[in-house]
């Protein structure tokens, strides 16, 4: 169950509900993941420019901030995908300072 939910990390949807992996609204809330550390698998670019990165366990996710990291992402540099307010979530990748990034698949 746990591995499902670190596959579905960053969905806006309630997306595990609605497959019926979940339980009461309390149950999801308390087993909820609120960061996740994985591994870059794929780095490429968006058509505007921005980046887009693959990780092994959390899907594809774009670039939606303005401003981006000094250092270029590379395949196998840890990667910490967190959630920021109202919905949005944070990446940083090999210690950098994070930007905001949507879940794309």
């Amino acid at each position: 169950m746990r591995k499902t939910r670190r596959g579905l990390f960053g969905f806006t949807a309630p997306i595990g509900r609605l497959l019926g992996l979940g339980g009461d609204k309390d149950e999801a809330e308390r087993e909820a993941i609120d960061k996740l550390e994985t591994k870059v698998a794929r780095v490429g670019r968006t058509a505007d420019g921005g980046w887009r990165l693959t990780f092994d366990e959390a899907g594809t996710w774009d670039q939606i901030d303005t401003r981006g990291w000094v250092m270029s992402p590379k395949v196998g540099q840890v990667a910490v995908i967190s959630r920021g307010a109202l919905g949005s979530y944070v990446v940083s990748v090999d210690g950098q300072r994070a930007i905001k990034m949507r879940r794309v698949n």
